[in-house]
């Protein structure tokens, strides 16, 4: 699911605010409780940030991003490999995320994918170059030439074969859809739900697929949405306001408003519609099976007392606090336990811990 530049089970639309560089999730996955869907998806990695990032997608119950370096960095279910990046991966400069399997365009041009490989999703076609962006989706992946044509794996076949003019691709569990220079969407695999297009859609410039649903941006910045409906997850906000990109997860959307704040509809069994207070401005969005990825201004606020970044203040976090009692060594790094910051670990630090004990919140 994304929106213009990839597609798979999210969407991702980059948009202008320069000063984001904090990668946010909310929604299942804070930890990984190793039940479906707690994978972790949303547990962005502590050392993650030290470059700018200027991609990002979400699977079914994985997320992965890259930055303006070009390494991927990948979190949450790996049960099919989808988080192994290859080590001789090369530069990147976009990613996407299928349900089970993920995608990276390199900077020539050429395609590599990893992770679950049963129709074929992975086997990039031979030869296939000039590529310009790519989308995953449950069972296949579609790439963007440079041409405006689109070459697709796995399960679909050679869906867009013919099609041209095509400025950007989405991809959804069973669909995928095509954004042509005119204006106009067409779709896929399959032409049910998400790849049912409402007749005489025209002036989008932007789209989005989830599992079931898809959702579009027109030129003057309404959204519209159609497919399965039965969380609300087509049903546009009437308040909604002016939207600068789109994204969209298995029963849920989300918009990108011009002032770069974020709206979220459909299904919240996991948080994933529940914005973050003091998220700050927003440049880029995504969302995956029950998780919502944004690129903030500002960073997601962790207890400071999780030291293992597990989203839950517990024993194991006790037990680093005792370990580290007494003065921090000079000139070694920040104690950590140090939680008051006055160059000793002791009762007061031991206090603000057991005062935070139990899950973090967002």
């Amino acid at each position: 699911m994304r929106t213009t530049i990839l597609a798979a089970l999210s969407t991702v639309a980059l948009a202008s605010a320069a000063d984001a560089q904090f990668v946010r999730c909310w929604g299942a996955g804070k930890a990984n409780t190793g039940g479906d869907p707690q994978f972790g998806q949303s547990a962005v990695p502590t050392d993650l940030g030290y470059y700018p990032v200027i991609g990002m997608d979400a699977g079914y119950a994985h997320t992965v991003t890259v930055d303006e370096e070009g390494t991927v960095r990948c979190w949450g279910q790996d049960f099919d490999g989808q988080c192994q990046v290859p080590s001789n991966l090369g530069t990147v400069i976009a990613v996407a995320a299928g349900t089970l399997h993920t995608a990276a365009l390199r900077a020539d041009g050429t395609v590599r994918c990893w992770g679950r490989n049963d129709s074929g999703q992975c086997n990039v076609p031979s030869g296939l170059a000039y590529v310009s962006a790519i989308s995953a989706s449950g069972f296949a992946t579609n790439a963007l030439t440079s041409v405006g044509t689109v070459v697709s794996w796995g399960n679909c076949g050679n869906w867009a074969n013919g099609l041209y003019g095509v400025v950007a691709i989405s991809s959804g569990y069973w669909h995928s859809l095509a954004l042509k220079s005119n204006g106009r969407v067409v779709s896929g695999c399959d032409t049910s739900s998400g790849g049912n297009v409402p007749v005489g859609l025209d002036g989008v410039v932007a789209i989005a697929s989830g599992d079931f649903h898809a959702i579009a941006l027109r030129a003057d910045g309404t959204v519209r949405a159609w497919g399965d409906n039965g969380y609300g997850e087509c049903t546009v906000p009437a308040d909604l306001g002016p939207t600068v990109a789109i994204a969209a997860g298995r029963h849920h959307s989300v918009a990108l408003l011009a002032n770069g704040t974020v709206r979220a509809w459909g299904d919240d069994r996991y948080g994933q519609c529940m914005i973050p207070a003091g998220l700050g401005t927003v440049s880029a969005i995504a969302a995956g099976g029950f998780h919502t990825v944004a690129l903030s201004s500002v960073p997601s606020p962790r207890c400071p007392a999780d030291f293992n970044n597990d989203y839950f203040v517990d024993g194991t976090d006790l037990g680093t606090l005792l370990s580290s009692w007494g003065p921090c060594i000079t000139g070694a790094p920040i104690c950590r336990a140090d939680l008051d910051g006055n160059g000793i670990v002791n009762g007061d630090d031991l206090g603000s811990l057991l005062g935070s004990w139990g899950r973090c919140l967002d």
